[in-house]
C-alpha cells in the first residue's frame, strides 16, 4: 500500500469502533483539498481498497457515497470513481467531466454553455445555473412524454416488459441470449441480493460468503 493510501489506513485505524466509512471519506477528502488527489484521479476499486484496508466492502462503499454526497467524486459505469473538477473558479460547483464531442462549426460561447453543460443527477445538490434552461427543457419534455403517465404508476414486480427486454439486450452484450420473461428489475442492489438468495436457498439454509462481505448478507 503506497504512502497516500497508508493515510487512509491510519485514519481507519484511529476510528476503529466508531464511524470508519465517515473517517475513510474525511482522509479522501483532505487529499483532495490538498491536491494529492487531482480532478480526474481514479479511486481505488471499492473491493481492492476495502482488502487493503481491512475493512468491509460496505465501509469503503458508504465512503465514497459520502464524498458523492459532498460532490467531491462521481462514479460512473466503465470508469470507476474519480475525483470531480471545478467547472468554473468562481462558482464551487463539483462536476464531473464534460463529454468531449466534435465540433462541425464555430459556436457561440452561449451556444457551447448550452449544448456541453451535464445535468448531474446523482447527486442531490441544487442544479449549476448554467444547466437550469436545459433542466427546465428536460423536465417538460418528460411531463409531456407518452411514457409519463406509466413511469408515475406502480411499476410491475418484476419490472415492465419493455424494460425486462433492455435488460435482457444488455446481457446479451456477453454472448448468450436470457429470455426476457425470466429477467427481474430489481430496485437497487440490496433488492437484488434478496432476490438472488430466495431464488437459490430455501428458508434455514446455509449460504457461505466471504469474510469482507455487504453485513446485510
Amino acid at each position: 500500500m503506497d504512502a497516500l493510501h497508508e493515510g487512509w489506513r491510519q485514519a481507519v485505524e484511529a476510528a476503529r469502533g466508531g464511524a470508519v466509512y465517515r473517517a475513510l471519506a474525511d482522509a479522501i477528502a483532505a487529499d483532495i483539498a490538498t491536491g494529492r488527489l487531482a480532478p480526474g484521479a481514479a479511486l481505488p476499486p471499492q473491493r481492492r481498497l476495502a482488502w487493503g484496508l481491512g475493512v468491509a466492502i460496505a465501509t469503503v462503499t458508504r465512503a465514497y457515497d459520502e464524498l458523492s454526497a459532498r460532490g467531491l467524486v462521481t462514479a460512473e459505469v466503465g470508469r470507476g470513481t474519480r475525483v470531480g473538477r471545478r467547472r468554473r473558479a468562481d462558482d464551487g460547483v463539483i462536476a464531473p467531466r464534460e463529454a468531449a464531442r466534435p465540433r462541425r462549426r464555430r459556436e457561440t460561447s452561449a451556444e457551447a454553455e448550452d449544448e456541453t453543460a451535464l445535468i448531474d443527477l446523482s447527486l442531490a445538490q441544487p442544479a449549476d445555473p448554467a444547466a437550469a434552461a436545459a433542466l427546465s427543457r428536460t423536465l417538460a419534455a418528460l411531463a409531456a412524454a407518452p411514457q409519463a403517465a406509466e413511469l408515475l404508476a406502480y411499476q410491475p414486480a418484476r419490472g415492465a416488459a419493455r424494460h425486462r427486454a433492455a435488460g435482457a439486450a444488455w446481457l446479451g452484450r456477453a454472448g448468450w441470449s436470457p429470455d426476457p420473461a425470466r429477467v427481474t428489475v430489481t430496485a437497487g442492489a440490496q433488492h437484488a441480493l434478496v432476490v438472488a438468495l430466495a431464488a437459490i436457498a430455501a428458508p434455514g439454509e446455509a449460504v457461505a460468503v466471504e469474510g469482507l462481505a455487504n453485513p446485510s448478507i
